[in-house]
């Protein structure tokens, strides 16, 4: 029997997963979304043919909702995440977890426990890199040695345009987080140091934003990590990373499956957006997902991943009012 699925949230995020879940997520149904928008709720609900449940709470209690993904505003996630814990619901949550370490660590702690009692995990972060092919082939390589230990990775995330609103804090826990883990997973290594510096800044980007800005980080076996993230660089979306190893290096290549030859030039297209470029990683995401509901091994990121991440966030916030100056990742 399938299992019942419900999304809180079907905005730009929710609407993707639960697309993934109705175009057929083995082992799982699209049965239940909630969201703030009443008019969005409706039309997603109809389009999907799902119960529209507006009290976000009443979902997660639902007798036919056997698991949970929170796609909602950054600030409600705690909250639904701390509700389906307390019910012994699975729960995919997009990140963050919680604001606060504090708070985060209280979710971390009612996960375990609540995952031991159910004997499975209960809660999963939506870190969708992990899924994605060129990031898998990569940490294969990695961990395997065959080119020698890797000594330095350089990353570069590109937006199209910011959020409205941002600010070097808000980009640093929105968007750079997503190196934060991925780089950590890519070498099965810790980051203990990181530090922070920016110079000119485009002048699409709002006050108190600096675009583009420099973050480094330090792992724990000495590996250096640059960043480079610019999320007002306008020709579209792109991450990129290059591993350099002892003999040779690695990196991902682009995205666009074809190039354009017209008007005596060459091109490609870039994603428009994350969601463009990662389709196919949050589908095997989902898929992962349901399927360790149904008793297979979980390998998605977990409340502890989400932990680290954020400490590591946390640390180069604090970090820009030193630019320059190497600042610890508490342990």
């Amino acid at each position: 029997m399938a299992l019942g699925i419900g999304v809180i949230g079907v905005g730009s995020m929710g609407s993707k997963h639960a697309q993934t879940i109705f175009d057929g997520a083995a082992g799982a149904s699209l049965v239940a979304l909630s969201d703030v928008d009443p008019e969005r709720l409706r039309d997603m609900a109809c389009r999907f043919g799902t119960d529209a449940i507006s009290d976000p709470h009443e979902l997660i209690e639902a007798a036919d909702v056997d698991a949970v993904i929170v796609a909602s505003h950054d600030d409600s996630h705690a909250e639904f995440v701390r509700h389906c814990l307390v019910l012994g619901k699975p729960v995919l949550c997009e990140k963050p977890l919680a604001r606060t370490l504090g708070e985060t660590a209280e979710l971390v702690s009612l996960a375990n426990q609540a995952s031991h009692s159910a004997g499975r995990q209960l809660l999963s972060i939506g870190f969708m890199r992990r899924f994605d092919n060129g990031y898998r082939a990569l940490r294969e390589l990695t961990l395997a040695r065959t080119r020698g230990r890797a000594l330095m990775v350089h990353c570069r995330h590109r937006n199209v345009r910011a959020y409205p609103n941002s600010t070097t804090e808000s980009a640093i826990v929105n968007s750079a987080i997503h190196e934060f883990d991925i780089v950590a997973w890519l070498l099965n290594d810790d980051i203990v140091e990181v530090s922070w510096n920016a110079g000119a800044s485009t002048s699409a980007a709002e006050k108190g934003l600096a675009d583009p800005m420099l973050i480094l980080m330090r792992m724990n076996s000495g590996v250096l990590v640059t960043l480079e993230l610019f999320i007002n660089a306008g020709f579209g979306y792109s991450t990129e990373c290059e591993i350099v190893f002892e003999e040779g290096t690695a990196e991902l290549s682009e995205t666009s499956p074809i190039f354009h030859r017209s008007d005596r030039s060459l091109s490609s297209r870039y994603p428009a957006d994350w969601i463009e470029r990662y389709s196919t990683a949050y589908r095997a995401e989902a898929e992962a997902w349901v399927n360790s509901l149904s008793g297979g091994a979980s390998a998605t990121a977990t409340g502890s991943d989400a932990m680290k991440a954020l400490k590591v966030a946390i640390a180069v916030q604090d970090a820009v009012s030193t630019p320059g100056k190497w600042v610890a990742v508490p342990s």
